[in-house]
């Protein structure tokens, strides 16, 4: 997964390195990173390195993932889920 955050549409993946729901949830998201999708990058943050980005998105519970376009937020998922549910997030359109 990519460290910082690409231009377009993008899944950003909140984290902190002491949250074992972080932990597990990203371990889908990499797994789905690696399979081929049209315009749709992953980027992690971690909240622990830049709480001033993680305010900027209003990130309060860990782990959040975002769907974002051009810095604007589409979609959110908080908390720890599985790795379908973030199949269907990140192929739903949120634009609709």
């Amino acid at each position: 997964m990519q460290r910082e955050q690409p231009p377009g549409r993008c899944v950003l993946e909140c984290w902190a390195p002491w949250c074992d729901s972080s932990r597990r949830v990203a371990l889908h998201l990499a797994e789905l990173s690696a399979e081929p999708r049209r315009n749709l990058r992953f980027v992690r943050l971690d909240t622990e390195e830049k709480p001033e980005t993680a305010a900027q998105y209003h990130v309060r519970v860990l782990p959040t993932v975002l769907l974002l376009e051009e810095d604007r937020v589409l979609a959110r998922l908080e908390g720890e889920r599985s790795q379908g549910e973030l199949a269907r997030f990140c192929l739903v359109d949120h634009t609709k």
